[in-house]
């Protein structure tokens, strides 16, 4: 409950960079949401937080693995969107959406 909370809470802080047009701090906010909420569902620490820890923790507790990779895909993007050029506002929209998504689809699997 304090994960999904705490996520929406970042995600909420994320629209308001959306709004802003501010992308390099909506990306960071999402993906500082996403880590942050799998984390703490998964109980797996920051420090270990990749793919594969993600991967494994979503097999054990026998859940779709369409959730790990979309995951994956998720910050994959984030970074892609902080690291490479600017995105549009359209773009940040559909990765808020996602992120949204994701973190509804973690709360209905995985108990």
């Amino acid at each position: 409950r304090k994960a999904s909370r705490l996520a929406r809470k970042r995600l909420a802080t994320a629209r308001k960079y959306l709004k802003a047009k501010d992308d390099k701090g909506f990306y960071d906010e999402v993906s500082r949401a996403v880590q942050g909420y799998v984390s703490d569902k998964l109980n797996i620490p920051l420090s270990l937080l990749n793919n594969d820890s993600v991967a494994m923790a979503v097999t054990e507790r026998e859940a779709p693995e369409a959730l790990s990779l979309d995951y994956a895909e998720l910050l994959d993007r984030c970074q892609m969107a902080l690291f490479g050029a600017g995105s549009s506002t359209a773009s940040m929209e559909e990765e808020f959406n996602n992120a949204a998504r994701f973190i509804d689809d973690m709360e209905k699997n995985i108990r």
